[in-house]
């Protein structure tokens, strides 16, 4: 799962340079998996950043008190990334 959500937010910045020059850009929210076993903090992080609320690709999650740029993120602690099931979705936005 973390290669796939590392993998995921690379491909993201590459469409994030290309979406730019048409004027665009791109956001991003905290999808879990919806199920008992999901961390609190993460339930928040689900709840904060909704596709309605998504952020800037560029800006972290915070989650827990840490930032994340994504699920998973090695830069966190384990306690926040070790077995964590949530993925980051990325939609394109006019201007």
């Amino acid at each position: 799962n973390r290669v796939f959500s590392a993998a995921n937010a690379d491909v993201a910045q590459q469409s994030a340079a290309i979406v730019a020059k048409t004027g665009g850009r791109m956001v991003k929210w905290w999808l879990t998996a919806h199920d008992s076993r999901v961390r609190p903090a993460h339930v928040q992080a689900g709840e904060d950043y909704t596709r309605e609320k998504a952020i800037p690709l560029e800006e972290p999650f915070m989650v827990d008190g840490e930032e994340l740029m994504y699920p998973l993120d090695p830069n966190g602690s384990a306690a926040n990334t070790i077995n964590c099931r949530c993925v980051s979705l990325q939609a394109v936005v006019e201007g």
